[in-house]
């Protein structure tokens, strides 16, 4: 694993710690940052892309 990517993770999991600490479930915590990030998403191509994968996973 890059550098990089050790980093991001590590922004993604403490984010999910916060959100947790705050009473957050950690599947609520998750789904937050699923849609805020998803909303973010200006290019209708890559939302779709997005959506298709996260449906994938069901």
């Amino acid at each position: 694993m890059s550098d990089k990517q050790a980093e991001v993770r590590a922004i993604i999991e403490n984010t999910l710690s916060e959100l947790k600490a705050a009473g957050m479930s950690p599947d609520n915590a998750a789904a937050l940052l699923v849609v805020q990030g998803a909303i973010r998403i200006e290019e209708p191509r890559k939302r779709a892309e997005m959506a298709e994968f996260v449906a994938s996973t069901v």
